[in-house]
């Protein structure tokens, strides 16, 4: 039996706002960035060989995702230090923060954060009030990123309410709240 992923969810609410560190940048998508968003993923999210067709096929060409939707941060030589992706899915008012990555050595400087900050505010500007993520138990410094940013639980499998406390005794919340799957709010969880 396969392990559902995690879901979360984040209803229409003020976008927090972070400092960029000094000598880094946020910009989207230019031509010639597959390679750097091939190796931002693949150091950052251990999604396995990708090739530029698969960008391209998988990104670039993906329903619902358009250039200005993928954000990258860039250190001072222009080398891709993260990236993330904001897709408009086919319900009305629904985005995706989607393929969020920061590679190992830029880790801790809050690059995760501002990334889901600039993929917030782009699918909030296309009317999006509602967006969802998928991630893994074991990504723990991305969850506690999600939760700063103001997406909570979505309990869509029995076994959400145990797998989430197991997560939150790693994140240091004591307490989260959740929705149901079907955006209803859900029951607080505590540890």
């Amino acid at each position: 039996m396969e392990v559902k992923q995690l879901m979360m969810l984040w209803q229409k609410q003020s976008i927090k706002e972070y400092v960029m560190p000094a000598g880094f940048e946020l910009r989207t998508y230019r031509e010639g960035d597959a390679k750097g968003w091939i190796i931002a993923c693949t150091d950052g999210l251990d999604t396995g060989a990708w090739r530029e067709e698969d960008f391209y096929s998988k990104m670039l060409n993906a329903d619902g995702i358009v250039h200005e939707g993928i954000f990258f941060i860039v250190d001072g030589r222009g080398e891709i230090a993260g990236t993330a992706t904001g897709m408009i899915k086919p319900e009305p008012a629904h985005g995706y923060l989607h393929m969020v990555s920061v590679r190992p050595e830029f880790r801790g400087l809050g690059l995760g954060r501002i990334l889901n900050t600039a993929v917030l505010k782009y699918l909030t500007e296309y009317g999006c009030t509602r967006v969802t993520l998928d991630t893994d138990d074991h990504r723990i410094p991305a969850i506690k990123s999600y939760l700063s940013a103001g997406f909570r639980p979505v309990l869509h499998s029995p076994d959400m309410v145990e797998r989430w406390k197991s997560v939150m005794k790693n994140t240091g919340y004591k307490e989260i709240n959740t929705f149901t799957e079907d955006d209803n709010t859900g029951p607080v969880i505590t540890v």
